[in-house]
């Protein structure tokens, strides 16, 4: 069973992330919002959701303001 996660950090939404699993593996995902859709660039894979929480805050810059399982 897979799981997805929606990762805001500060700073609004251009700083939006998804975190999807899928047998372990925990892909990064920044997401640019557009009218038509969304953009969704990998920025990265690991073995756990705190390595991946930890992608994020490198590739922003920015502290996480919140996470919600999608």
């Amino acid at each position: 069973m897979s799981r997805k996660w929606k990762v805001v950090v500060e700073g609004g939404h251009d700083n939006l992330y998804y975190i999807s699993e899928s047998s372990g593996v925990f892909y990064v995902y920044k997401t640019t919002v557009s009218l038509l859709f969304d953009d969704n660039e990998q920025i990265g894979k690991t073995g756990s959701l705190e390595l991946a929480i930890t992608l994020i805050k490198e590739d922003s810059g920015d502290d996480i303001d919140y996470i919600k399982e999608v």
